[in-house]
């Protein structure tokens, strides 16, 4: 019955698992911009934040500039790029396309007149660009050149104010990438009106600043817990897990070690992804104490070691070798979570207490991930922004609060032995005289019991005569 049981939770879960599979491979891209123009001239512009998405105007082995849109001649799109998404995806269109080179993306933005000032939200790029707004040169990061030493590679999203004075405003990005595995515009850029878009940044990099807080906070927390019960080594590896998550957090989104120090942007890319490696390394073990298992102890190992060189790689050769090892990285990560979330289900099928708590957390998890998956692809599932990072929070909160329960139960089950080891410390005399005399009533009760077997055996004697 219980073999039955635990392959019918198999089976539920898988199932469970190809239908959020099949819900994100089904989604079709999404986004305003058409034909390289997102025309909002009948629209209400006031109050609102505009995601810039949809179908980019792009030019291969091109870096334009506003004048080479002025002339009689106006260049000719090679393709109409999805926006979010690497120039890879272009490989039908321009079958010479490689992640490697320098392009050039192009749109129009149209608004209703006197729509006042427009500030743009502007992300970082792979691996190096400049952007022309409105025929101004409004920022870069790193240096976008045409060959890789013409090429200096840099993260730091910023955000760019525009005085409207016309209802059209041309946006030229070059990019340049001779250094990363991916290539291009790969992340969501934002108008919208000032007073909106200035709350709205600031917002998002205070929840980001408390995100990255609370999960150092978690990690140093359970370090030192660890330090006082060294018993307990699920606590280390939870502390270690969360500090890879940390450094991944504060190297990616709003970046906010950029804020803290003057790092270069090689270092900044090694930090996320060694962030990532010790991330999986620790929470593998994490789950090995949760759901032990013989097979999945070897996995473990196998992971511990192929990451271990994994981050040597990382710190010894350039970004765009080991921003590779993605390929082994994310099917690791898929089959972590994978153990981790058929054991949850399973647990919840035998009733254990924990159950409910284990599939929350992982379907929170899995349906962060999915969601920037899509995004990424410009294709929203829940929201349209990456949330991964806050469902890596929550999930941390369920496991935090599963450790205190379980250390809590611990507590108190050491404590009632203690008690009894006390009581019978300080009772020890009263209670071996009290055994005592039981042993020697139980003995002479035995002794009695005899005499009476043998008077009754003599009787039947007698009586069989």
């Amino acid at each position: 019955m219980k073999r039955d049981n635990n392959k019918r939770g198999y089976l539920i879960f898988l199932s469970f698992l190809t239908v959020f599979f099949l819900s994100i491979t089904s989604l079709q891209a999404q986004g305003p911009v058409k034909n390289g123009v997102l025309d909002l001239s009948n629209e209400k512009f006031r109050h609102r934040i505009v995601k810039l998405n949809g179908e980019w105007e792009f030019y291969w082995k091109k870096h334009l500039s506003p004048a080479d849109f002025s002339a009689t001649d106006m260049p000719v799109p090679d393709a109409l790029a999805t926006v979010p998404s690497y120039w890879t995806t272009l490989k039908d269109e321009i079958p010479e396309i490689k992640k490697t080179g320098y392009a050039s993306y192009r749109m129009k933005l149209i608004l209703p007149p006197n729509s006042g000032e427009v500030i743009f939200d502007i992300p970082v790029f792979d691996s190096a660009f400049r952007i022309y707004i409105d025929g101004k040169l409004a920022g870069s990061n790193g240096l976008a050149g045409k060959n890789e030493g013409l090429t200096k590679p840099g993260y730091k999203p910023f955000i760019y104010r525009h005085n409207t004075r016309a209802s059209e405003i041309e946006i030229i990005i070059n990019v340049s990438n001779f250094h990363h595995r991916r290539a291009g515009f790969w992340l969501p850029m934002r108008a919208g009106t000032a007073e909106e878009m200035l709350q709205w940044v600031e917002r998002r990099n205070v929840i980001s600043d408390i995100n990255a807080g609370i999960i150092l906070s978690f990690s140093s927390f359970f370090f030192l817990f660890y330090l006082l019960f060294r018993r307990d080594d699920s606590m280390l590896f939870f502390s270690l897990a969360t500090f890879g998550i940390f450094l991944r957090i504060i190297s990616t989104g709003s970046f906010l070690i950029l804020s803290l120090m003057d790092i270069s942007w090689i270092w900044l890319v090694r930090l996320e992804y060694t962030g990532n490696f010790l991330a999986v390394i620790f929470i593998s073990w994490f789950f090995h104490r949760i759901f032990p298992g013989r097979y999945y102890k070897i996995f473990c190992t196998v992971i511990t070691v192929l990451f271990t060189l994994s981050i040597l790689l990382v710190l010894a050769s350039p970004v765009i070798v080991f921003a590779n090892s993605v390929r082994i990285f994310y099917p690791a990560v898929a089959l972590v979570l994978l153990y981790y979330g058929v054991k949850s289900f399973l647990s919840l099928l035998k009733g254990q207490r924990t159950g409910i708590l284990n599939i929350i957390g992982f379907a929170v998890v899995m349906a962060g991930a999915f969601n920037d998956i899509g995004l990424s692809r410009s294709n929203i599932l829940f929201v349209d922004s990456f949330i991964l990072p806050y469902a890596t929070t929550i999930f941390i909160f369920i496991q935090v609060i599963i450790l205190i329960s379980r250390w809590v139960r611990l507590f108190n089950e050491e404590k009632r032995l203690s008690d009894e080891l006390e009581y019978v410390s300080h009772n020890l005399e009263d209670l071996v005289i009290e055994r005592t005399s039981e042993l020697a009533n139980q003995k002479n009760k035995i002794e009695r019991q005899k005499d009476e077997i043998e008077e009754k055996n003599k009787l039947l004697e007698k009586s069989i005569k």
